[in-house]
């Protein structure tokens, strides 16, 4: 119930978002997977030939202080772990993460950049 003079608004509606069926098609090839070893998966975007943009949640752990080891990125995938990607693998180079992420946990700061090595073959 609303407080005297508040009224209760829905922000966000039904989701109706659907699954992409064609992952290879523009934009959606631009968007893949960052893999940690024991961490599981994030979402990233690619932005240049040699980085992709993540949440730093995906790179350091506020609770713990400590770095996340993704080590690979995969673009155009669609929650399938198959061997096969069908536009190659990226090692990671190292990731950067705002400063006032990792000193104060701010959720308005989470945003960490991964930089690649050359695609492996």
């Amino acid at each position: 119930p609303a407080k005297a003079g508040l009224s209760v608004r829905k922000v966000i509606d039904q989701d109706t978002r659907g699954r992409v069926s064609d992952t290879s098609a523009f934009p959606f090839k631009y968007v893949g997977q960052l893999f940690g070893p024991s961490s599981g998966h994030c979402t990233a975007t690619i932005i240049s030939r040699t980085a992709v943009v993540t949440a730093a949640h995906c790179i350091y752990n506020t609770a713990t202080k400590t770095w996340t080891d993704m080590y690979k990125f995969a673009p155009a995938r669609d929650k399938t772990f198959a061997v096969s990607d069908e536009f190659g693998v990226w090692r990671v180079r190292h990731s950067l993460v705002l400063k006032a992420y990792v000193e104060k946990g701010e959720m308005q700061n989470d945003l960490a950049v991964v930089h690649l090595l050359p695609r492996l073959d």
